[in-house]
C-alpha cells in the first residue's frame, strides 16, 4: 500500500509564486460542474434555516418596523429616512453615530411584507438563495483572477483541487458566515458584497466603453452601497485587482470605468447626508454603543489589537461562536500587555513582508490586502464602529482568509491523498459546525440561551436572554404554574448576573424590576427598581410608565397622573399612557380631560365609563357609555356600564337589564357580568333565570365561592333547601376571588 501511494501524482503549484496571468479566454462549460456543486453545497448547508423563525434584530428591520409593514406604500420613505427610523421613529435617525442608511435591504423586506406578509420561510429562503448565488459569483471571479491555460487543460478533477474551487468551497462552508445567512436582518451583508462583487466583475470582464456600460457599473455598485455601507471598501478593491492582475491604475482602460464608481459613491453619500442626521462625530456615554467610553487611549488600542486576534482566532478555529460581544466580553487590554505585544509584533512583521513581497503579486499579497481593505472600515481603527468585534463584520473579509488556506494547502500537501484528506476533516469539520450553529438562530429563545453560554461575560446578551425567560414564564402561566416559576425565578437569576457585569445598565434593571414584580406581584419591591433605573437614565419612558401604572393599580391617583404625565411628555403619542391617564381623571370627574386624552373612540369611552363607576360617577359614566353606544351599539363594555349604572346604581332595575343581558350575549366569558345580572334577575322577582347564569359562573371560576354562595341563596328563595345546602357547603370550600 505504501508503494501505491508513493505513486500519487504530485499537486502542481505555481513554484514560483507569482500571480497567475490570463493568457486565452476561460472556458466556461468546464466551469459548470464545479459551480452546480457550490450552489448545491451552499443551500444544503443552510437549508436548516429554513423553518426558522424571526430573530434578534429582525424585529427592528422587518416585523415591527412600520415602513416595512407598509408594505410598497413605504418604498418612498425609506429611500429618504435613516433606517433605524422605522422602527425607533424620529429618534431613530440619530441614535447611532453616522447613521444607519441601507434602503435598498429594507425596500426587499418591504416587498416581501407586501406579497408574502410575516413569513419567515420566505426571508430564510431569500437569504439561503443569495448566498448561494455569492458563492458561485466569488468562484466566477476566483477562476478569472486565478485563471492559466494550463490549468485549464488539467482534468474536471484537478478543477475541483484549484485554488478558485478550494477557496471557494473553504468560504462557502465556513461557520464564521452563519450569522449573516441564518439570520435574516443579514440580508445587507449579503446584497453589498453579491452587488460589490458583480460591480469589480463587470469592471474587469464586461465593460466595453459603451455609454450602457458606464450606466450599468454605476448602477451596480450604487446596489451595494445602498445594501449596506461597508461596500464602500471595494474603492480600493477595483485599483486592488488591476494590480493583481498587472494592469495600469493610471491608464483610460482603468480610470474611465472607475468614474461610474466614483459617480455612484457620490450619488450614495449625497443620499446619505440627505436622509440620516446623526453626526459622524456624535459621542456616546453608554458603553454598548461606545465600546471604548471607559477606557484609556492605551486600553482603547490595545483592546482593537487584541480584537485582531479574537477574529484571527475565530476564522482558524470557529468553534464558539456568539452574535454578542458586548461589554465585558473582551475586558480591556493595555498596549503593554504581553499578547498585544506579541500581535503589534506580528502586525510590524506582516507589514515588513508585505512591503518587501508587493511587487510579487502573488495569492497570497492579494488575499491579505483583500482581507485589510474590506476589513478596514470595521475595525474600529478608522473610527468607533459601537462594539469592539462581531462575526458577521468578517463575513467580506474572510474571502481573503479562504484563499490563504487554499493556497497553504496547495502549497503543503504533498500529493493527492494528503490534500484530500486534509480538505475532508477541515470541510467535515466547517460542515457540521456550521449545520449545529445554524440550529441555534431557530428564534430568539433558543439563540439567547446558546450565546448567554458562549458570551457568558457580556451584559448585553444576559439581559436579552433573562427577558426572553421572561416571556417564557409568562407562556406558561396557565398552562404550568411551577414550569413558570422555575423560568421566572431563572430570569432573575439572569438579569442579577448582567446587572453584575454592568451595574449602569438601565435596561436589565427594568428587566429586573418586571421579573421581581411578576413573582411577588409586589408594587412596593417593584416600584424602587424602577426609580433606581431613573437614576442610570432620565426620563425613562418604560420605567416612568410602570411606576405610573402600578399607583394606578394601588388606587394612588395622585403618584399615578404624576409619573404617567412625565411618561407622555417623552412619548405623547403612546396609547396605553394616554387610556390610562384618562381613567385617572374620569375617575377624579375630570371627564373632559379624559375625553381630550382617550380621542373618543368607542372602545377607550367603555373603558372609561368603567372607571367612572369606579370612582362613584355614575352620571358621568352614563354620558360616557352612552356616547360609546351611539358609536358601537355591539359594544359589550359600554353596555355592561349602562346597565349596571341603572340597575345598582341609579335604582332603575328594569332599564338596566335588557342593557346587562346583551353584555353578557355579547361577552360569555365574563363571570362577573353574569353575577351582576344574576343579581338583577332576582332583584326583579326573576328568580329562576338566575340559576342557569350562575351555573356558568361556577364553571367560568370553579375556585370563587361567590358563585356557589348566590346560588345556595337562589335556591333558599325557591325553597329548594337540599341543593341550597349543597351549594353553601361547596362555598365553604372555596376561597374568594
Amino acid at each position: 500500500m505504501s508503494a501505491n501511494r508513493a505513486k500519487t501524482a504530485p499537486i502542481k503549484v505555481t513554484q514560483t509564486m507569482e500571480f497567475p496571468q490570463e493568457s486565452e479566454a476561460i472556458e466556461w462549460k468546464k466551469q459548470l460542474l464545479p459551480i452546480l456543486c457550490l450552489f448545491i453545497i451552499s443551500l444544503g448547508v443552510y437549508a436548516n434555516t429554513l423553518w426558522h423563525d424571526y430573530a434578534l434584530d429582525d424585529q427592528m428591520v422587518i416585523y415591527e418596523n412600520k415602513f416595512v409593514t407598509a408594505g410598497v406604500d413605504s418604498i418612498g420613505k425609506i429611500m429618504t429616512s435613516d433606517a433605524f427610523e422605522g422602527f425607533f421613529g424620529e429618534r431613530g435617525s440619530k441614535l447611532i453615530s453616522g447613521g444607519r442608511y441601507r434602503p435598498l435591504t429594507f425596500i426587499v423586506f418591504a416587498l416581501e411584507w407586501e406579497f408574502f406578509g410575516k413569513n419567515p420561510f420566505i426571508g430564510h429562503l431569500f437569504n439561503v438563495l443569495t448566498y448561494a448565488l455569492l458563492c458561485i459569483l466569488i468562484y466566477i471571479f476566483l477562476v478569472w483572477l486565478f485563471h492559466t491555460k494550463k490549468e485549464e487543460e488539467n482534468s474536471t478533477q484537478n478543477l475541483f483541487l484549484s485554488i478558485a474551487f478550494l477557496s471557494s468551497i473553504i468560504y462557502v462552508l465556513h461557520p464564521i458566515h452563519t450569522e449573516v445567512v441564518a439570520n435574516i436582518k443579514g440580508r445587507d451583508e449579503l446584497f453589498g458584497f453579491l452587488f460589490g462583487l458583480m460591480a469589480v466583475v463587470y469592471f474587469f470582464q464586461f465593460f466595453k466603453h459603451r455609454w450602457q456600460d458606464f450606466l450599468l457599473l454605476f448602477l451596480i455598485y450604487l446596489l451595494a452601497l445602498l445594501s449596506k455601507e461597508n461596500a464602500i471598501t471595494f474603492l480600493a478593491i477595483f485599483p486592488l485587482v488591476a494590480f493583481a492582475k498587472n494592469k495600469s491604475t493610471f491608464n483610460a482602460n482603468f480610470l474611465k470605468p472607475y468614474v461610474s464608481v466614483i459617480l455612484a459613491t457620490s450619488a450614495y453619500l449625497v443620499l446619505r447626508a440627505i436622509s440620516t442626521k446623526a453626526s459622524l462625530t456624535a459621542h456616546s456615554e453608554e458603553i454598548l454603543n461606545n465600546p471604548f467610553v471607559r477606557a484609556t487611549a492605551s486600553e482603547k488600542w490595545g483592546t482593537i489589537v487584541f480584537s485582531f486576534y479574537q477574529y484571527l482566532k475565530l476564522l482558524i478555529f470557529p468553534w464558539t461562536l456568539s452574535h454578542d460581544y458586548y461589554f465585558n466580553q473582551i475586558p480591556y487590554r493595555k498596549l503593554s500587555d504581553p499578547k498585544v505585544l506579541a500581535i503589534l509584533f506580528g502586525l510590524i512583521v506582516l507589514t515588513y513582508w508585505l512591503i518587501k513581497n508587493l511587487k510579487k503579486r502573488n495569492e497570497i499579497i492579494f488575499s491579505i490586502l483583500f482581507f485589510i481593505f474590506t476589513f478596514s472600515i470595521v475595525s474600529n481603527v478608522l473610527f468607533t464602529i459601537g462594539i469592539i468585534m462581531n462575526e458577521r463584520f468578517v463575513f467580506v473579509s474572510s474571502l481573503g482568509f479562504a484563499i490563504l488556506v487554499a493556497w497553504l494547502l496547495l502549497k503543503l500537501a504533498k500529493n493527492k491523498w494528503v490534500l484530500s484528506s486534509a480538505l475532508f476533516i477541515l470541510l467535515s469539520f466547517y460542515s457540521y459546525k456550521t449545520y449545529t450553529r445554524n440550529l441555534d438562530w431557530k428564534d430568539n429563545d433558543t439563540l439567547f440561551r446558546a450565546d448567554f453560554y458562549n458570551s457568558n461575560n457580556s451584559a448585553k446578551v444576559a439581559t436579552a436572554y433573562g427577558g426572553s425567560l421572561m416571556e417564557l414564564s409568562n407562556s406558561q402561566l396557565k398552562k404550568d404554574s411551577s414550569l413558570a416559576r422555575f423560568y421566572i425565578d431563572s430570569s432573575i437569576k439572569v438579569l442579577e448576573h448582567s446587572i453584575k457585569i454592568y451595574p449602569e445598565n438601565s435596561q436589565a434593571w427594568l428587566l429586573y424590576g418586571n421579573a421581581i414584580y411578576a413573582k411577588t406581584r409586589d408594587a412596593q419591591k417593584a416600584i424602587p427598581i424602577y426609580k433606581h433605573c431613573l437614576t442610570l437614565r432620565q426620563n425613562y419612558f418604560d420605567a416612568l410608565y410602570n411606576i405610573g401604572v402600578l399607583n394606578f393599580n394601588m388606587k394612588q391617583e395622585d403618584s399615578a397622573e404624576r409619573y404617567l404625565r412625565l411618561a407622555l411628555a417623552v412619548n405623547a403619542d403612546h396609547p396605553e399612557v394616554r387610556e390610562t391617564l384618562g381613567k385617572i381623571y374620569v375617575k377624579l370627574g375630570r371627564t373632559q380631560e379624559a375625553l381630550a386624552l382617550t380621542g373618543g373612540q368607542s372602545g377607550g369611552l367603555a373603558e372609561l365609563a368603567i372607571e367612572a363607576i369606579n370612582g362613584s360617577n355614575y352620571q358621568e359614566a352614563l354620558a360616557i357609555a352612552q356616547k360609546a353606544i351611539a358609536q358601537n351599539p355591539e359594544d359589550p363594555k359600554a353596555n355592561f356600564a349602562i346597565g349596571i349604572c341603572y340597575s345598582k346604581y341609579m335604582n332603575r332595575l328594569l332599564d338596566g337589564i335588557p342593557f346587562l343581558e346583551k353584555a353578557v350575549l355579547l361577552n360569555d366569558k365574563n363571570g362577573y357580568w353574569m353575577e351582576d345580572l344574576a343579581v338583577a334577575y332576582g332583584m326583579s322577582g326573576q328568580v329562576q333565570k338566575t340559576i342557569p347564569l350562575l351555573e356558568k359562573v361556577i364553571a367560568l371560576r370553579p375556585n370563587d365561592a361567590d358563585g356557589y354562595q348566590n346560588l345556595a341563596t337562589t335556591y333558599n328563595l325557591l325553597g329548594d333547601t337540599k341543593k341550597a345546602s349543597y351549594y353553601l357547603n361547596l362555598a365553604k370550600q372555596k376561597t374568594k376571588p
